[in-house]
C-alpha cells in the first residue's frame, strides 16, 4: 500500500483524524489515537505481533479439519486373537491393539533368555520376509525338524510346514512393562509397523477407518494469551514422573520436583518444573539467569509424566527451540538460582514479558468441525500451505457456515448397468461437486471421476456430480450380500455440499467473543484441537 494513495479526514466529534486507504477503507487514525494498519494471520497457532492493546477483534473464524488414517495393506500378522502367556513369572498381555507387553519379575535370573511366543502355527506364502528388529520366528520343517531364523527369511512350502513368531529378550535387557509391536512384511526390508487389515489398503469394507473431525468432543476452547505462555504461578497436582531422566522423581509442593539421585552429583536436591505445554507446536524457551550462571536442565515428556527426551543438560546457553510431537504436554525444567522465563510460540525469541492470564472462548461444536483437504480453492490455507473446504465459524458475521456434509444413510442398492456381477451402494444427492474436491469414506478411500474395474473397493462421485457410489468390491457381488452389508456396517462419507448453509450463531456466542481482546506487544492465539483460525485484528503502524 503506497502512503501518497492513503487519505486523511477529520473524523466528526473528535480531535483526532481518521486514514483511508484507496478504496476509502478505514486503516488507521491520527492525533488522539495511535494510528495502525488492519492485519490478518491464519494458521492453527497465531501470533499477532505489534497488536494494540486491549482492543477488540475486528475478526476471528475458526475452521473445521478432518482427518483418516490410511493402511497401505503390508502387515501379513492377524494378532487378534492370540492368546498372552505366563513363563518364568512374566506375563505377556495382548494389548488389543497389535502390540504386546511384558510385565512381572522373572524368578530365574541367571542369565537364560525369555522367549516370548505370541503366534504359532502360521502358514504363509512362499516367498521373501522380513519381521523388526527383536522379533524372530522358528521354522517349522515337514520333517519335524526346526531352524532359527533372524529378522529376515525365505520360506519355501516344498521344506517348510509352518511357522511360529517370537519375542525374545535376555535377562540383561529385560525391561518390565516393555511393549513390542510385531510386524511381517514381504520382502527382506522391514517396513514400519501398520495394523493388520487383511492384506489390503484400508479403508476397505472389512476394515474400516474412522474419519476424525475437530470438534470431535463437543467443543473447541479457543485461549488468548499474550507474547509469554509460561506462567510462573501454575500449579501442578502431585505425578510420578517415570524414569527416563534417573530415579522417580515427584512434584512437591509449588510444582517443584526435587531429585535426590542426580547421575553426576547424588544427593544433591535440584527445583524441578514440569509445565504443560501443547503437542505439535513449535516454541523456544529463554532463560535470563539473575545469577551467576545459565546452567539448566530442559527437558520433555508425555502426559503421563514420562520423560520423552532432553532439549538441553545443563550447558550455559539462553535460549532453546523446540517443535513438541503428538504425545508431548509437560515442559520440565530444572532451574538454579533466581530466573526469568520468557516461553513463546515460534522459533524466534521474544523480548520478555510479564505473563498475561489468558481469556477463554469456548466454541460450541456439538456435530463437530468437519474440513476437506483440497489440492486448489477451499476457503482456509493451514501453516503448511494445504488447503481446506472446512465448515467456518464467523465470529466477524455472526454465522456458522456449513460445507462439509457428513452422511450415514439412508442408502439404496442398485445394479451396475452394464454387468451382473456388481452391486453398489448409492446415494443420490442435489448436484455434489465434482471428485477434485475430495470426500472422506470410512469403507473406502479411492476417490476418482468414473467407472473402475477390478476387485480394490472404492468409493466415488459421478461425472455427473448427482450419485456417490460405494463399490464394495467382488466379495459382495449379489445383492443380497450387499443388502446384508449395509444393514449390518455403518457407512459413512463426507462431501462437499453444493451450496454452503449459514446459520446464526447465539447470543451468547457473540458477547463471548466480544469480550476478547489483543495484548501489546504480542498477542497469541491457541486453540485445543488443532483447528484452523483467522484473526483480523488493529497492528500498530510500524509496531509489528
Amino acid at each position: 500500500m503506497q502512503r501518497d494513495t492513503k487519505k486523511n479526514y477529520q473524523l466528526y466529534g473528535r480531535n483526532d483524524m481518521i486514514m483511508l486507504d484507496e478504496h476509502n477503507k478505514i486503516y488507521g487514525s491520527l492525533g488522539l489515537a495511535e494510528p495502525y494498519i488492519v492485519a490478518t494471520k491464519e494458521g492453527e497457532t497465531l501470533l499477532l505481533d505489534g497488536a494494540k492493546d486491549n482492543e477488540p477483534f475486528i475478526g476471528l473464524s475458526i475452521y473445521g479439519k478432518s482427518h483418516q488414517n490410511t493402511v497401505a495393506g503390508n502387515q501379513l500378522l492377524d494378532v487378534v486373537n492370540v492368546a498372552g502367556a505366563t513363563s518364568n513369572g512374566v506375563t505377556i498381555t495382548n494389548n488389543g491393539d497389535g502390540s504386546f507387553t511384558v510385565t512381572g519379575t522373572p524368578t530365574n535370573t541367571e542369565g537364560i533368555v525369555f522367549t516370548y511366543y505370541f503366534v504359532k502355527k502360521f502358514v504363509i506364502e512362499d516367498g521373501q520376509y522380513a519381521l523388526p528388529s527383536g522379533i524372530s520366528c522358528y521354522i517349522i520343517k515337514k520333517d519335524d525338524t526346526g531352524q532359527h531364523v533372524a529378522n529376515s527369511f525365505t520360506f519355501d512350502s516344498e521344506t517348510d510346514e509352518s511357522m511360529n513368531i517370537y519375542w525374545q529378550r535376555g535377562i540383561t535387557n529385560y525391561v518390565d512393562g516393555e511393549t513390542v509391536w510385531p510386524m511381517l512384511n514381504t520382502g527382506f526390508t522391514a517396513l514400519p509397523w501398520e495394523p493388520y487389515t487383511g492384506g489390503q489398503p484400508s479403508p476397505n469394507p472389512d476394515y474400516p477407518q474412522e474419519i476424525e473431525s475437530v470438534g470431535d468432543d463437543g467443543d473447541i476452547e479457543v485461549d488468548v494469551y499474550g507474547g509469554n505462555l509460561f506462567d510462573p504461578n501454575y500449579q501442578h497436582n502431585i505425578i510420578d514422573f517415570g524414569k527416563h531422566w534417573g530415579s522417580t522423581r515427584t512434584i512437591v509442593g509449588k510444582n517443584v520436583l526435587e531429585w535426590t539421585s542426580l547421575p553426576d552429583d547424588a544427593g544433591i536436591k535440584r527445583p524441578y518444573y514440569l509445565y504443560p505445554i501443547r503437542p505439535n507446536t513449535e516454541y523456544i524457551i529463554t532463560l535470563n539467569n539473575t545469577g551467576t550462571q545459565l546452567n539448566w536442565y530442559i527437558g520433555l515428556a508425555d502426559s503421563n509424566g514420562i520423560g520423552t527426551r532432553d532439549l538441553r543438560v545443563f550447558e550455559d546457553t539462553e535460549k532453546t527451540p523446540f517443535i513438541t510431537n503428538d504425545n508431548e504436554t509437560y515442559l520440565v525444567l530444572n532451574l538454579t538460582d533466581s530466573f526469568e522465563c520468557m516461553l513463546n510460540i515460534g522459533s524466534i525469541a521474544l523480548p520478555f514479558e510479564p505473563y498475561k492470564q489468558p481469556q477463554s472462548l469456548i466454541v460450541s461444536t456439538p456435530d463437530s468441525l468437519p474440513g476437506i483437504p483440497v489440492s486448489s480453492g477451499g476457503n482456509y490455507t493451514d501453516e503448511n500451505g494445504q488447503k481446506w473446504i472446512s465448515d467456518e465459524v464467523d465470529f466477524k458475521r455472526g454465522k456458522y457456515v456449513k460445507r462439509v456434509i457428513k452422511y450415514t444413510g439412508p442408502y439404496s442398492v442398485m445394479r451396475r448397468s452394464t454387468s451382473n456381477s456388481y452391486f453398489l451402494v448409492v446415494r443420490q444427492v442435489q448436484k455434489v461437486p465434482e471428485p477434485k474436491y475430495g470426500g472422506y469414506c470410512n469403507i473406502s478411500g479411492r476417490i476418482i471421476q468414473g467407472w473402475e474395474g477390478g476387485d480394490s473397493p472404492y468409493w466415488f462421485l459421478q461425472t455427473s456430480g448427482e450419485y456417490i457410489v460405494i463399490y464394495l468390491g467382488d466379495k459382495y457381488n449379489t445383492e443380497e450380500l450387499t443388502r446384508q452389508f449395509m444393514n449390518e456396517n455403518e457407512i459413512v462419507v463426507y462431501y462437499v455440499s453444493k451450496n454452503p448453509i449459514e446459520t446464526d450463531l447465539t447470543p451468547e456466542q457473540i458477547t463471548a467473543y466480544k469480550s476478547l481482546h489483543t495484548n501489546y506487544p504480542t498477542t497469541t492465539v491457541m486453540n485445543d484441537e488443532g483447528a484452523g483460525m483467522k484473526a483480523i485484528y488493529k497492528q500498530i503502524e510500524n509496531g509489528g
